[in-house]
């Protein structure tokens, strides 16, 4: 095989070789950069489309100037402390989509608030620039409760393609009655 790749390579000379890997090196940055640049488009396209599709209801009233009121909305809208475990899940889902590895996870309770509860969560992870980028953007877009406080990258070595990151969300949450 060796022989034959030998020949091959005599046939082609510096400039087939040279295609070659010019081709081989397309075809790497098509899978590891523009599908998930593709996959994050769709995403956001469809979300737009939903966000479109829902802001044509003729029950949404913008322009209401009892804030008061907007801001009981908005609190009423939180989902309840019994569905935790299920928001839970859907960040786990949401990140083994994204081919993100979350190894373990720092849960806080903050209820200072009788309208409100806040609950910290804390993920250290590790993956690629883009599968972090896309698991905070589909976080944040599927759980409008959900908040971004911080993210921290670290690389190890400037050519290390896995990226370690600890991101920091605040799940706000309406206290059981």
């Amino acid at each position: 095989m060796m022989k034959q790749l030998m020949e091959l390579r005599e046939q082609l000379g510096w400039q087939g070789s040279a295609g070659l890997f010019l081709l081989a090196l397309t075809v790497a940055f098509q899978m590891l950069a523009l599908n998930p640049l593709e996959q994050e488009t769709a995403y956001i396209h469809q979300k737009v489309d939903t966000a479109r599709s829902k802001s044509t209801r003729p029950d949404l009233n913008f322009s209401s100037i009892d804030h008061q009121k907007e801001l009981g909305n908005l609190f009423d809208s939180l989902p309840g402390e019994e569905n935790v475990t299920d928001i839970l899940a859907m960040i786990y889902s949401v990140a083994e989509a994204s081919k993100i590895e979350i190894k373990q996870a720092e849960y806080q309770l903050d209820d200072k608030s009788k309208q409100s509860m806040e609950y910290r969560i804390v993920f250290p992870v590790q993956g690629e620039y883009a599968n972090i980028r896309f698991f905070v953007f589909r976080v944040l877009s599927d759980h409008p409760a959900i908040a971004l406080d911080q993210i921290n990258f670290k690389r190890d070595k400037v050519n290390d393609s896995l990226l370690k990151a600890e991101i920091k969300f605040s799940l706000f949450l309406k206290p059981s009655n």
